[in-house]
């Protein structure tokens, strides 16, 4: 894809983009036994614009990288039937020129998840968890020192967390309408 198109700031300003996008996927089907399918999807992409201040180029940025994704989803193990699966990133960012006040920055992720569901009965119960592990890594620039950052959370506090976790039961045919007697 090309495009070039002009910019609402500055009417002698114009903007070049080509960007590329490859895809591919594939299902294998009972592969084996225990397993019903394995998904898989490829993505690689290039993406590139350059700011032309009248015929002169200026800045270009760049956003290089693939994605790749695996979902296994397998037969009933025990009272258990789900899916698995695993995902990376890998992207390469920069710009280039005398505006380029960003460094280049690698970005790399990959994540682990896993989908669990068991009926009993009238009642489903459904279990899940992902991790995501990501690592930013910015190219030092001479020419532009780093800046100072201040805190951005109040250190009396402990730092966030990410968690999820979720339990659903279901009923076919609906809840009871008095609800449930609960024991603890």
């Amino acid at each position: 894809f090309n495009s070039e198109y002009g910019t609402v700031a500055e009417p002698d300003v114009t903007i070049r983009m080509k960007q590329q996008r490859l895809d591919f996927a594939g299902q294998s089907q009972a592969p084996t036994e225990s397993i019903r399918t394995i998904d898989f999807k490829f993505a690689q992409s290039s993406y590139e614009h350059t700011e032309y201040e009248g015929s002169e180029p200026g800045t270009t940025f760049r956003n290089d990288g693939y994605q790749v994704r695996i979902d296994v989803v397998h037969g009933r193990i025990g009272a258990f039937q789900g899916a698995f699966g695993f995902q990376g990133i890998d992207f390469d960012f920069e710009a280039l020129g005398d505006e380029g006040f960003l460094p280049g920055t690698g970005t790399r992720t990959w994540s682990a998840f896993i989908y669990e569901e068991a009926a009993f009965d009238r009642w489903r119960f459904q279990v899940c968890g992902r991790y995501d592990h990501t690592r930013v890594a910015a190219e030092d620039n001479p020419a532009r020192p780093p800046v100072p950052l201040q805190p951005v959370r109040d250190p009396s506090r402990p730092p966030a967390r990410r968690e999820c976790a979720e339990l659903v039961l279901d009923a076919p045919g609906g809840l009871p309408p008095d609800g449930f007697p609960v024991t603890w």
